[in-house]
């Protein structure tokens, strides 16, 4: 995916790419943004770190014990 929008016009952009993986076998996200050429690398930096904070603060939180119980009163215990 990342490689087909290579080609189809962001290769002349600077952009970031950030994957996000939530933990066991849940797909991993990718986040792609662009970013200014103008900017410092400095304040590049400075920038994406934002947008991930923001991204991790939004991104769902699976609980194990959680879903164990849950997984336990829908199919029951099995010995």
């Amino acid at each position: 995916m990342i490689e087909e929008l290579k080609r189809n016009g962001l290769k002349s952009s600077k952009c970031v790419h950030y994957s996000f993986h939530t933990g066991g076998s849940k797909p991993t996200l990718h986040f792609l943004w662009k970013v200014n050429e103008c900017q410092s690398e400095g304040d590049i930096i400075t920038n994406c770190l934002q947008v991930i904070k923001k991204i991790e603060a939004e991104m769902p939180v699976y609980e194990r014990r959680v879903t164990k119980k849950q997984f336990m009163n829908a199919f029951g215990f099995v010995d």
